[in-house]
């Protein structure tokens, strides 16, 4: 009789460790839900504007005039377009310049169309023309050999 005590026990305790795995296994299935929050950035950066030289423009004359853009953002950027401002470092010139009378003018130039990638820089973003009327009744000769300075601004 001995023998079939020790059956049932080791019967016994195989039972007991099936039963042990099978809860260690269980698991409740339920639902959940939940928010997160995320703000946009106020601005993803700037262009730099810039232009080769112009040298040698005389009155009577358009000059095209490249402008390129560097852009050291990490996402890509354009703007829809440029506008110029013409001064110069010399005070007789810069003077003709403000009176409007100077003949000097570079028209709106539309880029809609140009986009700066990341981290690109030297990138044609569109063409213009410093333009130099010649001028019947005002004498535009303090600008002779004057420095002209093109400040572009992006919009």
């Amino acid at each position: 009789m001995r023998t079939s005590t020790k059956i049932t026990a080791v019967f016994g305790g195989g039972a007991l460790v099936l039963a042990t795995a099978g809860v260690a296994f269980a698991y409740w299935t339920t639902s959940g839900s939940g928010s997160g929050t995320a703000t946009a950035a106020a601005s993803n950066g700037t262009l730099a504007l810039s232009s080769a030289a112009v040298s040698s423009i005389t009155p009577g004359t358009n000059y095209p005039v490249a402008i390129k853009a560097a852009n050291a953002g990490t996402t890509d950027l354009r703007v829809g377009s440029v506008s110029t401002v013409i001064s110069s470092s010399d005070v007789p010139c810069q003077a003709l310049i403000t009176s409007g009378n100077s003949g000097l003018s570079f028209a709106d130039v539309n880029t809609s169309a140009a986009n700066v990638a990341a981290g690109a820089s030297n990138v044609t973003i569109g063409t213009g023309s410093l333009n130099w009327a010649n001028s019947a009744t005002v004498n535009q000769d303090v600008c002779k050999s004057a420095p002209l300075t093109l400040t572009f601004t992006g919009v």
